[in-house]
C-alpha cells in the first residue's frame, strides 16, 4: 500500500517511520512518501528517515516530494500533520491570550481558534485534491491540531476521515507501566471531546480497574495530569492533562506569567532535535524526541491505519461523528470516544451518559467548535467572534472581539483576519457583462448565486421553497425575484441601473414537463435578468457539480426523487418524477410517511413493533402515531413537514431499528433502480460512467447503505462509479453558467471551492427556510499561510 504523509518536516516523522516498518505485519506499506513544503525540513527529516528504514530493512520505495499532487496520487492512507505558520505562529497563540488574561495554549481557548482559522483551509484543500488523486477507499488520519475542529471540517465535506490524538494511548502506557504489564492487557474508556476528556474507565483483562488504580496510584496520577488526587476522586473519573487549563485556570495563568512559554521551549528542542538530524550517522530516533511531546503517536497512528485497512473490528480511542454516542450533544459533533474500527470506519462503542459536571463543560466547548469550525472554513469574522464568546476559557464579549483582532490581523507573519463579505463598490454595466446567475430551486429551500467571469462568488443567497409544485409558476418566480434582489445589494450591484446576467442556469425542483419548463422560462424571460437564459431541473446541476465529464448519471434524492442520465454523444434520459402516479418512490416525502405508516402499524399491532411507534409522534411534541395523523388529516400539521422524519428514520436505523432499516433498504434499492434504468436506456452498461447521487438523504446514507447502492449500480454497469456530491446543486448551475461563458478550468475550480466553502456555511446556518427570509452568505475570505509539520 501508499502511504503518503503530508507535513513530514515534522519531527515526530521519524517516530512514525520507525513503527511502519515495525509493523510491516500489521500495515504492509510498499510506498512511502514523505511531503513537506519546507524544503530544508523536508530534506533534514526525510534523510533521517531514509536511514531509519534503511536499517531496519524496508525493502518498500521511499520519496520526498514538495509536490502534493504527487504524494497523493494513487495513495491508499493519507495521514495529515501540518502546522500553518510554524512555531512563530504557535508563540503568537499563546502569548496573546496570556497577555489579555487568558489561558495561552495553541490548541485550546484563544490559541485553539487562531490556529483554527489558519489550518482548516489548508487541511480542506489537501483533502480536496487527496478526494481527486487517491484510491476511493483511502482514509485521511487527522493528526493535525485542533483536531476536533480540523476532523469536524473534514467530516462536513465529506471526506473519508478520522481525527487521531496520543492523549489516549499516552495515559494506556502509562497505567501499563505503573501496573508493570503487558500495555495489550489495558483498555482505557477516554470520552468527551479532542483534548477535553476523562478516563471513566480502566479495564485490565476485561475488568475495571479504576477504583484499584486511584487508590494505589492517585498521588502519581495526580501529578501527571498536574490536578489534585481529590478532585480525580469527586470526579470519578481522570481527566486528561488538557482539562488542567479548566480546573486550574488561575493556577495555569499565573504559570504562565512567570515561565517561557511552550512554543519557545519547543523551538528550542525542534532546533536541537535538527540538528541532531543531520547527522549523517545517525540512524535511529533520538531520545530528546520524547521531550517534543506526541509520545506514541506513531503506535497509534499504525494500529489505526491497520485496522481501516484489514476490518480489524479492535476498539481504538478516535475523533468521530457522536451520533447518538453521548447524550445532550448533537449527533454531528465530533467527538473523541472508543470506536470498534472497521474498513467502513469507526463505529463508537456505545456510552452511558455523561455525569452532569462533565457534560455541561462538554456541550459548552462542543458549542464553541461548531462555531469555529464554521468560522474556519466560511472566514466570518462575526462567527469567528461568537466562537471565542462561546469558550469558557474566554466569555466575555469585548476580550473575545479585542482577542480575535489581536489574534489574526495581518502582520508579522500572521494569517490574514478572517471577514464578512462587504458589498462591493457598485460596478457599471460593463463591468459585469460576464455576470453568471446560478439558482437551485428546491422542495424546501432556494439559492441564488452571482459569480463573475473569473469564477469569483460575489453573493450567496438562500430563501424559502420555489418548486412550482407547491407555489405555483408565478409564486416561484416571485421567490427567485426577491433573492435576485437581495444577491445584487450583497454584491454592490445595485445601483440605479442593476445590471442584466451575462447568462443564468434556473436549476428547479419540480419543474419536470416540457410544458412546465416552458412556462417558467416565459415568465422569467419578461422579469429581464439576463442577456441568455437557460430553465430546467435541479438534477441537470447535480450532475454537473458531481463530474466534469459533461455525461453520466444523476439521482437527486432530496424532498422528492429524479434522475437524469446523459450520454457521451448527448442523448438524454428523464423521468417524469411526479411522484407515485408515474412509479416513482423515495424521496424525504416518501419517507416520512412510510415512517408514519410503520409507527401506526406498531401501535395498533398490524405491523412488526418498531421504535418508530414512540419517535415519530415525539419528533412533533405529540403522545401517539394517531395523533399525527389524525393533524395531518385535519391539516393541523401540514403534509409538507413529514420529510422532517427522515432524520428520525435514519436515528432508529443506526440504533437496529429493523423496521426503519427496510425503510432505508427500500430507498437505496430505488436509487439504484432508476440508475440502473438510465444506465441501460443509454446503453452505458459497458462504459464507466460518473453516477452522481445528490440531495439530503444521499449525503445522510451510511457507507454501508452507499456500498448497497454501488452494489445495484454495478450489477447494470460493472465500471460505474458512483459520487455522493456533498454540494449542492447550487455549484453545478455555477459552473453550467461559467461552461455558457467558455470560461476556463481554473475559473471553474475557482467557483466550485468558494461557492462549496459558502455552501456549506449557509447549510449550517439555515437547512431549510421556512419564513422566507433570505440568509446571506459572502464569498469565502481564506486565511492563508505556510504549512509544515
Amino acid at each position: 500500500m501508499k502511504v503518503a504523509v503530508i507535513g513530514a518536516g515534522s519531527t515526530y516523522t521519524p517516530e512514525l517511520v520507525s513503527g511502519l516498518v515495525r509493523e510491516h505485519e500489521r500495515l504492509a506499506v510498499s510506498e512511502l512518501v514523505l511531503h513537506d513544503i519546507d524544503a530544508q525540513r523536508r530534506e533534514v527529516v526525510g534523510g533521517l528517515a531514509k536511514r531509519i528504514l534503511e536499517r531496519q530493512g524496508y525493502s518498500g520505495s521511499v520519496q520526498l516530494t514538495d509536490e502534493l499532487d504527487c504524494a497523493l496520487e494513487g495513495a491508499d492512507a493519507v495521514l495529515i500533520q501540518i502546522r500553518v505558520g510554524g512555531q512563530a505562529a504557535r508563540l503568537r497563540d499563546e502569548t496573546i491570550p496570556a497577555a489579555c488574561g487568558c489561558v495561552g495554549q495553541e490548541t485550546t481557548g484563544a490559541g485553539g481558534l487562531a490556529k483554527a482559522l489558519r489550518t482548516v483551509p489548508v487541511v480542506l484543500e489537501i483533502a480536496s485534491r487527496a478526494r481527486e488523486l487517491a484510491a476511493t477507499d483511502a482514509w485521511i488520519v487527522d493528526f493535525t491540531n485542533p483536531v476536533g475542529i480540523v476532523t469536524r471540517a473534514l467530516l462536513d465535506q465529506g471526506h473519508r476521515a478520522v481525527g487521531l490524538c496520543n492523549v489516549a494511548i499516552t495515559m494506556q502506557r502509562w497505567i501499563a507501566a505503573r501496573l508493570a504489564i503487558d500495555p495489550a492487557r489495558v483498555r482505557v474508556e477516554q470520552v468527551g471531546l479532542n483534548h477535553l476528556t476523562w478516563i471513566r474507565g480502566v479495564y485490565v483483562d476485561g475488568h475495571d480497574s479504576l477504583g484499584d488504580l486511584v487508590g494505589a496510584h492517585g498521588d502519581a496520577l495526580a501529578h501527571e495530569i498536574g490536578l489534585p488526587r481529590s478532585l480525580i476522586e469527586s470526579l470519578g473519573a481522570i481527566p486528561s492533562y488538557y482539562l488542567r487549563y479548566f480546573y486550574a485556570e488561575r493556577e495555569v495563568l499565573e504559570e504562565q506569567r512567570m515561565t517561557p512559554p511552550r512554543a519557545q521551549i519547543v523551538a528550542a528542542i525542534e532546533h536541537r532535535l535538527l540538528e541532531l538530524y543531520r547527522d549523517r550517522s545517525l540512524n535511529e530516533k533520538p531520545a530528546l524526541l520524547e521531550q517534543r511531546g506526541g509520545a506514541f503517536y506513531s503506535e497509534a497512528a499504525i494500529q489505526l491505519l491497520a485496522s481501516l485497512r484489514s476490518d480489524g473490528e479492535d476498539v481504538q480511542v478516535v475523533d468521530v461523528r457522536n451520533g447518538d454516542t453521548l447524550s445532550g450533544l448533537a449527533p454531528d459533533d465530533v467527538v473523541e470516544v472508543p470506536a470498534r474500527i472497521r474498513s467502513s470506519g469507526p463505529v463508537p462503542v456505545p456510552q452511558r451518559r455523561l455525569a452532569p459536571e462533565l457534560l455541561g463543560l462538554v456541550q459548552h466547548v462542543a458549542a464553541y467548535e461548531r462555531l469555529a469550525a464554521a468560522a474556519a472554513t466560511t472566514g466570518d469574522r462575526d462567527t469567528a467572534a461568537l466562537a471565542l464568546l462561546a469558550h469558557p476559557l474566554v466569555r466575555e464579549w469585548r476580550l473575545a472581539d479585542g482577542l480575535l483582532g489581536r489574534l489574526v490581523e495581518p502582520g508579522d507573519g500572521a494569517p490574514a483576519k478572517p471577514t464578512r463579505a462587504r458589498p462591493a463598490k457598485p460596478q457599471t454595466r460593463a463591468a459585469t457583462d460576464r455576470l453568471v446567475l446560478a439558482v437551485d430551486g428546491g422542495n424546501f429551500k432556494t439559492d441564488l448565486a452571482l459569480l463573475d467571469g473569473s469564477g469569483s462568488l460575489l453573493s450567496l443567497v438562500r430563501g424559502g421553497r420555489s418548486s412550482p409544485h407547491y407555489l405555483g409558476v408565478e409564486g416561484c418566480v416571485e421567490v427567485l425575484q426577491g433573492l435576485f434582489g437581495e444577491a445584487l445589494a450583497q454584491a454592490g450591484l445595485d445601483g440605479a441601473h442593476p445590471p442584466r446576467a451575462a447568462t443564468a442556469k434556473v436549476m428547479v425542483a419540480g419543474a419536470d414537463l416540457p410544458e412546465e419548463l416552458a412556462a417558467l422560462r416565459s415568465r422569467i424571460e419578461v422579469r429581464g435578468w439576463t442577456e441568455r437564459l437557460v430553465v430546467d431541473n435541479d438534477t441537470v446541476a447535480l450532475l454537473r457539480s458531481g463530474t466534469d465529464r459533461g455525461w453520466g448519471v444523476a439521482v437527486v434524492c432530496g424532498g422528492g426523487i429524479n434522475c437524469l442520465g446523459v450520454a457521451p454523444d448527448g442523448r438524454e434520459v428523464r423521468f417524469p418524477s411526479l411522484g407515485a402516479i408515474s412509479g416513482d418512490w423515495g424521496g424525504g416525502q416518501d419517507v416520512g410517511e412510510a415512517a408514519l405508516m410503520a409507527a401506526a402499524r406498531s401501535a395498533d399491532g398490524r405491523g412488526p413493533a418498531t421504535v418508530l411507534q414512540t419517535t415519530v409522534p415525539a419528533h412533533f411534541g405529540l403522545a401517539e402515531p394517531f395523533d399525527v395523523a389524525r393533524a395531518v388529516h385535519l391539516r393541523e400539521l401540514p403534509a409538507g413537514r413529514l420529510p422532517e422524519l427522515t432524520p428520525v428514520v435514519f436515528a432508529a436505523a443506526d440504533g437496529g431499528d429493523p423496521v426503519a432499516s427496510e425503510i432505508l433498504l427500500r430507498l437505496t434499492d430505488e436509487v439504484a433502480t432508476f440508475a440502473g434504468a438510465a444506465l441501460r436506456g443509454l446503453d452505458l452498461t459497458t462504459t464507466d460512467p460518473d453516477v452522481v447521487l445528490g440531495g439530503g438523504l444521499m449525503r445522510a446514507v451510511s457507507p454501508g447503505l452507499l456500498e448497497r447502492i454501488e452494489l445495484g449500480v454495478r450489477q447494470v454497469s460493472p465500471a460505474a462509479k458512483v459520487v455522493v456530491a456533498r454540494t449542492g446543486p447550487i455549484v453545478g448551475a455555477a459552473l453550467l453558467g461559467l461552461d455558457d461563458l467558455g470560461a476556463d478550468s481554473s475559473a471553474a475550480a475557482r467557483a466550485r471551492s468558494e461557492l462549496h466553502a459558502a455552501f456549506l456555511s449557509v447549510e449550517r446556518a439555515a437547512p431549510r427556510v421556512s419564513d422566507g427570509r433570505p440568509i446571506v452568505v459572502g464569498p469565502r475570505l481564506r486565511a492563508v499561510g505556510s504549512s509544515t509539520g
